[in-house]
């Protein structure tokens, strides 16, 4: 019963570490995040990692743009990186 004991007690801490952590990575993220877009120092195509940026709209906008050449009637060559 001991050893279970201890093992929950290094677990518990183990996790409470973990977590602060992850706050601490957080709130890093986020500031910097908040210095960079206040001084203009991304730009608007930067996505990923912004709120309301996700790499699907990133490729929702690329799209976006090559079908509007296709439609004014541009050529569009775009090479596609496919797993081998």
């Amino acid at each position: 019963m001991v050893i279970v004991t201890q093992h929950l007690i290094i677990a518990l801490l183990a996790l409470q570490v973990n977590l602060q952590v992850e706050v601490f990575e957080y709130i890093v993220r986020n500031e910097v995040v908040h210095f960079l877009e206040k001084n203009k120092l991304i730009k608007d195509s930067q996505h990923g990692f912004r709120k309301g940026s996700s790499c699907l709209t990133n490729l929702w906008l690329f799209l976006d743009k090559i079908l509007r050449s296709v439609d004014e009637g541009y050529c569009v060559d775009d090479g596609i990186l496919r797993p081998g």
